[in-house]
């Protein structure tokens, strides 16, 4: 009887990707599912999780905001 030894295929190392910066939770005391963007600080809110869904995947953050956003935090680093 021959055996063959076949080897397993090495598995790429995960790598992290950002695939939103939008977050979908649900808010308790309000009862509502809230959309908040971490780069632009946007938010929305919906009764329902498709609704929210839908913002996070077709929001575009305003750049003015985000580069305003951004100084603010390394000033207040500098502080």
């Amino acid at each position: 009887m021959n055996a063959r030894i076949i080897p397993f295929p090495r598995r790429p190392r995960p790598v992290p990707v950002v695939v939103s910066l939008v977050t979908v939770d649900w808010d308790v005391a309000r009862l509502l599912y809230v959309a908040r963007c971490s780069r632009c600080a946007d938010a929305f809110t919906a009764l329902g999780l498709a609704d929210a869904d839908d913002w996070a995947d077709t929001h575009t953050c305003d750049a003015e905001l985000v580069a305003l956003l951004a100084e603010v935090v390394i000033v207040g680093r500098a502080a």
